[in-house]
């Protein structure tokens, strides 16, 4: 294309701003200046808000301000409309009322009225980039020249018997700037005069009467097509009331005037406020009709001379030898005779059917017809309706060279050229391309009905056929230019590749571990709000560091996302061309087909991850639905259990205080005893892997260690062995032993686990060692270290081993990742840690440190301490009769007066009825009918200063429980007669206190 000559004086003097975005910083901003500067303007260019601040700053001082206003559509920190708004104010009021001129660029059409548009944003003047070169200085002329005169408001005329509704209009249309008129009758029509695209709202009775008065239009099946050209504007149809119906019924009759030309029909009756929604639709769609209308052909934006012969005839004086005599980056231009030989194609064409352009033009146009030369009744049909016509719209399909075929939208019309031969009568085809349409057509169903477990191969699929389509190429043909396609999207420790096609057929290779600085570069990119990435941005990061050598290739990369959620990018690599020109060309194809493609993926793959998380908490809500069911049964197991310890515990305590027991006799009362404190140690341990305590305590890490293992040792692979090398002098630590428990048989399964994977004889080792704080604002610390023979940890996952869901197994066999998770939050609740040891020949090694307190004393058990000697009365409350028994006569030993209740409401009555004689209520958690909980909350409502000790043969993990000042102690079962004589002492010493 030529470039217009330009007079070096209609801008002279001129000040120009261009307020322009960084991200656009390429040759289409350098053209633009360059053509101003060209016409005399002096221009300045400001790419952020302050630099704008500083011109006008700077103009306040010299009394030199802008006179024209040129900014891009997306300049950022501030919209259009703020921008000309907030530029005029500023102008004005530095300068004595001095008017600025705003012009906005837009990089495409943007399906709108431009007129409302530039209404809407405040702007004098619109332009589309790929008009700049050619428009600019004449826009800007034209605005110069209007700059004074007032702009024409749309105006709405309304022709109807509802005489209200002009009313109810100028209200709606009013923060639209659009005027309202009533129009009194068919007289008033020629002196209405709309060039800024308004509407014409007619009741259908009128609309009749209208077509019989204008003769020209009767029986024009365009009839308000010509009235529409005839004013200005588009029409609206409302159609006669119900009362003067005739037998058709309004969707036919709605039909009927759509024909014609109508630009829409509405019922009489319709509210004004939809009304005036509608009209701005329609308004906006006829519009946007009239700019695809000014856009069918390419032809009126080339710069060849046109001179007409007869109105649907045009005359090209002489074409340029070979060059592309219309060059287009989007539409093949083909010129033949009506025998459909072709005489001379652009270069889009030879692109668009695989041929050459002299292969092209040696050719008849049929052969590029599926059916050939062979006439379709439907090619009669359009041939037949385009010589009547003397041009025609159609959509039809095409087979190129590679006998791949795509839908195309063609416009032709007959022109003349001069040096081409003869007078005979020549045909200008324009072909536009639907490929694209096809493709999204077959992709966007794939993808929302795949289920998500096979969603990946889709997308891959989806991938090849993009690649297919866009290059021309085949499967067994690969293209010339489109290397290959990627997807990056999120995983648990970042973005990486998730998709590739198409590289290997270049010996183009992704780099499997680019530089995390690098991918997250490009995430920031995107989340900042650029909506592309390639070479024109000079300062945006590297695509070319996620190759290998990747010399001979240029990449650009396109955003995923889905809605507000950003899913991921995708990255295209091309063959370097000698020519920039057909680089840029690929880049924008391959660009505009890709991106409809790439949100289709990025929905695809936002539902996928949901599907995921929805099924890893189903699982999990399913697994917590067994666990609960588990700790129910467990719960109500060690309850009983322990109820039946605690009769054995404190009868064999209490016989073995007594007098005149004989040896044997009492080796069997401590054999009795010790079998039920192991007893109760076991009913701890299956507590306490169901459901932990949760409550700190001092306790000995070692005895917690020895604790696991002789429970493992009978679970694990025979094979393994556990070897305890326990070295540190102490182990004291405050915390959950129940999660302490959890902590290491966890480790100690994931080891012999590892370890079975090998088959093989091994040892698991468990070291301790103290290490010494470090500062006098720590605690010396335990480190228990777990030592396996396994294969080892990978390098590369000791940093997302400790993430939930993270698992180098089958998850749905062993586990789902959550075990080295868990314990890490246990050591950080602990205020310890959890590291991986350095790499050793083989296996693993896990250390965990501990923070250290002062040692537990040690408790001689064989020496019985002299009891407590009791005084009061206890209100003892228990529902198994066992139990009640035995502490009932362990009550009356120690010197208690005793009152016993079977449940919580029966010790409600108790205490209504004897509270003030009873100093101390012995209360269990766990009962029919009102449990230790519920029962304490209303004690506690009756005397606020009641004294409890709770007792239970489960846990005590209720708040009320831990944190109550009424409860004064907690009895565990079972008991012995020693432990509930000392939590007595302590309860009765805290009364006298």
């Amino acid at each position: 294309m030529t470039t217009r000559e330009i007079d070096p004086d209609s801008l002279k003097g001129k000040r120009v701003l261009l307020a322009w975005h960084p991200e656009e910083d390429g040759p289409e901003l350098e053209q633009l200046r360059d053509q101003l500067e060209r016409a005399g303007a002096m221009v300045e260019v400001a790419k952020k808000i302050s630099d704008i601040k500083h011109h006008l700053d700077v103009a306040r001082t010299t009394g030199d301000p802008p006179e024209i206003l040129i900014s891009h559509l997306r300049f950022p920190e501030i919209n259009a409309s703020g921008l000309n708004r907030w530029m005029k104010v500023r102008v004005g009021e530095d300068h004595g009322g001095k008017n600025l001129l705003t012009i906005v660029v837009a990089t495409r059409i943007l399906g709108a009225d431009f007129d409302q548009f530039c209404i809407d944003i405040d702007a004098d003047q619109m332009i589309l980039m790929s008009e700049v070169e050619q428009g600019i200085i004449s826009r800007v002329k034209y605005g110069l020249q209007k700059q004074h005169e007032p702009r024409q408001s749309p105006v709405y005329y309304v022709h109807s018997k509802r005489q209200d509704l002009v009313k109810d209009l100028e209200h709606r249309m009013q923060p639209y700037q659009q005027l309202v008129q009533f129009v009194e009758g068919s007289r008033a029509y020629p002196r209405i005069r709309n060039e800024g695209g308004g509407m014409l709202l007619i009741d259908e009775e009128l609309l009749e009467e209208l077509n019989q008065e204008d003769s020209d239009f009767q029986g024009n099946k365009h009839h308000l097509d010509n009235v529409a050209t005839k004013l200005g504007m588009g029409v609206v149809v409302l159609l006669g009331e119900e009362s003067n119906q005739k037998k058709e019924d309004s969707e036919t009759r709605a039909m009927h005037w759509l024909r014609l030309g109508a630009t829409d029909c509405l019922a009489f009756d319709t509210p004004a406020e939809e009304i005036a929604r509608r009209c701005n639709c329609a308004r906006r769609n006829r519009a946007r009709n009239r700019l695809e209308m000014d856009l069918e052909s390419e032809i009126s934006r080339i710069e060849i001379n046109l001179r007409g012969r007869k109105t649907e005839t045009k005359v090209i004086s002489r074409l340029s030898g070979n060059d592309d005599f219309f060059h287009s980056p989007s539409a093949a231009f083909l010129i033949h005779n009506l025998a459909g030989h072709i005489k001379r194609v652009n270069s889009k064409a030879a692109i668009m059917f695989g041929y050459s352009r002299r292969e092209l033009e040696k050719m008849k146009i049929g052969k590029l017809h599926p059916d050939g030369l062979e006439m379709t009744e439907e090619r009669m049909m359009n041939f037949e309706a385009f010589l009547k016509e003397g041009k025609a719209k159609f959509e039809t399909r095409f087979i190129k060279k590679n006998k791949s075929s795509f839908m195309g939208v063609v416009n032709a019309r007959f022109i003349q050229v001069e040096e081409l031969a003869g007078d005979e009568d020549l045909i200008l085809t324009e072909i536009h391309s639907l490929d694209q349409l096809d493709l999204i057509s077959k992709t966007l169903p794939d993808l929302i009905t795949t289920s998500s477990e096979e969603l990946n191969s889709r997308i891959e699929e989806a991938i090849r056929e993009v690649i297919d389509e866009l290059a021309g190429g085949t499967r067994q043909e690969p293209n010339d230019y489109l290397a290959g396609i990627s997807i990056y999207k999120e995983f648990g420790n970042g973005f990486d590749c998730a998709f590739q096609e198409g590289f290997h057929n270049f010996d183009l290779k992704i780099n499997k571990t680019p530089r995390r600085r690098d991918v997250v570069d490009i995430v920031q990119w995107f989340k900042s709000g650029s909506s592309t990435l390639d070479l024109t941005h000079r300062n945006g990061p590297q695509l070319s560091r996620l190759f290998h050598d990747s010399r001979g290739f240029e990449f650009f990369a396109i955003p995923l996302w889905f809605r507000q959620e950003f899913i991921g990018f995708s990255v295209v690599a091309l063959k370097t061309d000698p020519s920039p020109s057909v680089n840029n060309y690929h880049r924008k194809k391959t660009s505009r087909i890709l991106m409809p493609i790439v949100n289709i993926i990025a929905a695809a793959l936002h539902r996928k991850d949901g599907d995921e998380i929805r099924k890893i908490l189903e699982d999990r809500s399913t697994q917590q639905d067994k666990n609960d069911a588990l700790n129910n049964i467990t719960e109500g197991i060690c309850h009983d259990y322990n109820n039946l310890l605690t009769a054995i515990s404190g009868h064999a305590s209490l016989l073995l205080r007594g007098e005149g027991v004989d040896g044997q006799t009492r080796k069997s009362l401590e054999g009795i005893r010790g079998a039920a404190d192991r007893g109760s140690g076991l009913s701890k341990k299956i507590r306490d892997r169901s459901n932990p305590s949760q409550i700190k305590a001092t306790f000995n890490l070692h005895d917690k260690v020895r604790e696991v293992v002789n429970l493992l040792g009978v679970v694990i692979d025979p094979k393994i062995t556990i070897q305890q090398d326990l070295q540190a002098g102490s182990d004291s630590i405050l915390g959950d032993s129940g999660l302490a428990h959890q902590v290491i048989m966890n480790l100690i399964i994931n080891a012999s686990q590892a370890m079975a994977e090998l088959d093989q004889p091994g040892t698991i080792t468990i070291r301790s060692r103290v290490k010494k704080k470090q500062s006098q604002y720590s605690s010396d610390m335990i480190e228990v270290s777990i030592e396996d023979e396994g294969p080892g940890i990978d390098s590369k996952l000791k940093l997302k081993i400790f993430e939930p869901y993270f698992t180098t197994k089958d998850s749905k066999v062993e586990g789902a990742g959550l075990g080295l998770w868990v314990v890490h939050n246990a050591m950080k609740k602990h205020g310890g840690s959890i590291r991986v040891g350095n790499n050793r020949a083989h296996g693993a090694t896990f250390i965990t440190e501990w923070p250290l307190v002062e040692d537990l004393e040690k408790q001689d058990d064989k020496i019985l301490k002299p009891l407590f000697k009791g005084t009061g009365r206890i209100l003892l409350v228990d529902d198994d009769e066992v139990v009640m028994e035995t502490c009932k006569i362990l009550l009356h030993t120690i010197g208690f007066d005793v009152v016993t209740a079977c449940d919580g409401l029966m010790a409600l009555e108790m205490y209504e009825e004897k509270g003030e004689a009873i100093d101390l209520v012995l209360l269990d958690q766990r009962m029919p009918r009102m449990a230790g909980d519920e029962c304490l909350e209303k004690l506690i409502q009756m005397d606020p200063e009641i004294r409890v000790v709770m007792t239970s043969g489960n846990n005590l993990n209720s708040l009320q429980v831990e944190e109550s000042e009424n409860v004064v102690g907690i009895l565990p079962k079972p008991y012995t007669i020693e432990v509930l004589s000392r939590v007595l002492e302590e309860a009765t010493l805290d009364h006298t206190d």
